[in-house]
C-alpha cells in the first residue's frame, strides 16, 4: 500500500517567490535612491529618513538604513519575516540641488496616497537619473557673478573685478573638465586653485590687476565647499558623528588643497 504523498501548493510557492522578487527589487531601488541622494549632496540624515519612510510605505517591517558619505546600507523584513539586507559603495559625490529637489519630491509621492508599484518607482528614478544638469552657460554666468560680487565686497577695483571674472571662467572650465573625468575631489580643487592663482598672478604682472591676493580669493570662493561644511556641522550637531567627522575632514583637506594650489602659483612667480 502506497504512503500518501503530500501535495505541493504551487500557488503558495509562486506567491512566496513573487514576494521575494518584489522585496529584492525594492531593496535595489532604495539602494539606488539613497546612492543618488548622496551623490547630489544630501545630508545622511535625509537619506536614512527617506529610505526608511519609503520602505514603511511599501508595508515592510523593521526598516533600517545607514548612510555615510561612501556607503549606503539597508535592512528590512518582508511580510513573511524574511530578512533582506544589502549595501552599495558611493564613489562619486557632488552638489546638484535640482536633482536633490526631484528626489525629495519622489520620496513624498511614494509615501503619500495609494501605494505605488515598483515599476513606477523605477521609471521615476530613471527619469531623474537622465535629467540634464544645469546648462553650462548658466554655471559660467554664476561663476562670473560670484567673482565680481566678492571682488567688490572686498573693496577691490574694477580692474581686479575684470581679472577675477576672466580667471574664474578659465578655472571653472578646468574644474568641470576634471570633474567629468572623475578625478579625486581634493586633487581637482588643488589644480583648480593653482589655475586661479596662476591666472591672477599672470594678469598682475601684465598690469591688469591691482590687488592679486584679493582677486585670487574672489576666484577661489567659487569652489569653496560651503555646502559640505554646512552639512558636516549639521550632522555632527545632530549626532551623526561618523558622517559629520568624515565630511569635516574632507572639507579641511579641500581647504588645504585650495591654499597649497593658490600658494604654489604665487611662489612660481617669485612673489
Amino acid at each position: 500500500m502506497r504512503a500518501d504523498v503530500p501535495l505541493i501548493n504551487f500557488s503558495e510557492s509562486e506567491e512566496a517567490s513573487a514576494m521575494a522578487d518584489s522585496s529584492h527589487q525594492l531593496l535595489d531601488l532604495c539602494l539606488r535612491f539613497g546612492t543618488m541622494l548622496m551623490e547630489v549632496g544630501a545630508e545622511t540624515s535625509r537619506v536614512e529618513d527617506s529610505i526608511t519612510r519609503i520602505l514603511k510605505a511599501y508595508g515592510l517591517r523593521e526598516p533600517s538604513a545607514f548612510a555615510i558619505p561612501t556607503l549606503v546600507l539597508i535592512t528590512f523584513k518582508d511580510e513573511k519575516g524574511s530578512t533582506y539586507t544589502s549595501s552599495r559603495r558611493i564613489t562619486v559625490r557632488g552638489n546638484n540641488l535640482y536633482r536633490l529637489t526631484m528626489l525629495n519630491q519622489l520620496s513624498r509621492t511614494l509615501c503619500e496616497g495609494e501605494r505605488k508599484t515598483t515599476d513606477y518607482f523605477r521609471v521615476e528614478l530613471e527619469k531623474i537619473a537622465v535629467t540634464p544638469n544645469r546648462r553650462f552657460s548658466v554655471v559660467l554666468l554664476a561663476t562670473v557673478l560670484v567673482s565680481l560680487g566678492f571682488t567688490l565686497i572686498f573693496r577691490g577695483s574694477w580692474l581686479d573685478a575684470l581679472a577675477s571674472c576672466v580667471t574664474a571662467v578659465v578655472m571653472r572650465l578646468v574644474f568641470v573638465t576634471l570633474e567629468r573625468m572623475q578625478v579625486n575631489s581634493i586633487f581637482n580643487h588643488l589644480v583648480s586653485a593653482f589655475v586661479a592663482g596662476l591666472g591672477i598672478e599672470g594678469l598682475y604682472h601684465l598690469g591688469l590687476a591691482i590687488n592679486p591676493a584679493l582677486a585670487t580669493i574672489a576666484v577661489i570662493m567659487n569652489i569653496v565647499p560651503g555646502m559640505l561644511i554646512t552639512n558636516s556641522i549639521r550632522e555632527t550637531i545632530g549626532g551623526d558623528f561618523t558622517s559629520g567627522m568624515n565630511k569635516i575632514i574632507e572639507a579641511l583637506l579641500i581647504a588645504v588643497a585650495l591654499a597649497v594650489g593658490a600658494g604654489s602659483a604665487v611662489v612660481l612667480f617669485g612673489r
